[in-house]
């Protein structure tokens, strides 16, 4: 009937994960590294337990990292990594932050992607030392390109097919944590699959 709403099919990849010490391949929609797992493991400890969750947890979560990285407190999150994406050289890098994603929205409607590239995952990356952090914050956020998001001043973001992070210390795959050993091996992060969701 004419004004009827129709739901719509989205399609979404699906991440395949392996190198995680003592895990086989994980699947996910989302990977996360550095001060992501370091958040991560803030919300379980401090904030879930106080009665909160959801994105609320989240968004609290997120203010105190932001607080902390404004303040300059940002060697408390960083990682030493080795980075190589879609096959390229690996470089080495000391990353306050990476993810990738098959999301376009994260939680809070945040959107911390906004590179080129025909590939199906998001991946975004902050060094340790960023330029003018504070300033792009509401780009960054937001997947707009902002004036100083370039990897000049530490923020990388491109849409690839591949992934790979040799470091040791922690990750996350859906909010799960698992853990990484350089010595073992690098982690890979590429498209594992199709997923359709209804969209209503």
């Amino acid at each position: 009937d004419k004004g009827r709403f129709t739901p719509g099919v989205v399609e979404r990849s699906v991440l395949r994960v392996d190198g995680a010490l003592d895990q086989r391949t994980l699947y996910g929609m989302f990977f996360g590294m550095a001060g992501i797992c370091r958040g991560i493991r803030f919300c379980h400890t401090r904030i879930y337990t106080r009665g909160l969750g959801g994105e609320l947890a989240a968004g609290v979560t997120l203010l105190r990292f932001l607080a902390l990285a404004v303040r300059g407190n940002r060697r408390l999150f960083t990682v030493p990594v080795r980075v190589s994406l879609d096959g390229a050289p690996p470089e080495e890098r000391s990353l306050l932050l990476a993810l990738v994603s098959s999301l376009e929205r994260l939680f809070l409607g945040i959107r911390p992607y906004w590179g080129a590239g025909t590939g199906p995952l998001h991946y975004s990356a902050v060094a340790a030392r960023p330029r003018h952090f504070t300033a792009s914050l509401p780009a960054l956020l937001s997947g707009r390109r902002g004036r100083f998001l370039g990897p000049e001043n530490g923020y990388v973001s491109r849409n690839i097919h591949e992934v790979r992070l040799s470091f040791s210390g922690d990750l996350a795959v859906d909010g799960e944590l698992y853990r990484a050993d350089s010595r073992v091996g690098p982690v890979t992060v590429k498209e594992g699959g199709k997923v359709f969701f209804l969209k209503l």
